[in-house]
């Protein structure tokens, strides 16, 4: 309920359409729980167009058959989608972490960058942090938090 009120406060609370970003479609339990969890925050503060991306379009679509699942790696759909929307969500999770690869942290990161340069609202929605272990990692992270217009973590 608390978050739900929170929302309610965001910038984005009179947006139409949003992208979600996270570790989706990589059939990763904690991290589909949170997607839904978005989902369902965002339904109960008005109806939103949500575009999620993900690592498995398929896996994603069969789930929520009623938002637009777009392959996280298919740049010009990336894009497209950021375009037509209002905002970028990062929903919940700790992605900004270096301990699997900096490869995701890059990746995040250039999504973020994009979607600001678009200007885009960016939204970290109980996001998680680290462990960060390299320099570069730190660096693309706070860049990344700098360019958010709200953060809960």
């Amino acid at each position: 309920m608390i978050v739900t009120n929170q929302i309610t406060r965001l910038p984005s609370n009179k947006l139409k359409s949003v992208c979600l970003l996270g570790y989706y479609g990589a059939e990763n339990f904690g991290d589909e729980i949170l997607l839904g969890s978005t989902i369902a925050l965002l339904d109960s503060v008005e109806s939103f167009k949500i575009n999620i991306f993900t690592g498995n379009e398929k896996i994603t679509a069969k789930q929520y058959p009623f938002y637009k699942a777009i392959p996280k790696f298919n740049f010009l759909e990336v894009i497209t989608a950021l375009i037509n929307s209002e905002a970028l969500i990062l929903g919940g999770g700790s992605i900004f972490q270096d301990v699997s690869s900096l490869k995701s942290v890059i990746y995040y990161s250039s999504v973020v960058f994009l979607a600001k340069m678009l200007g885009k609202k960016i939204i970290f929605l109980s996001q998680g942090i680290g462990p960060l272990r390299s320099y570069w990692a730190k660096f693309f992270t706070q860049c990344s938090c700098q360019m958010a217009d709200w953060i809960t973590v």
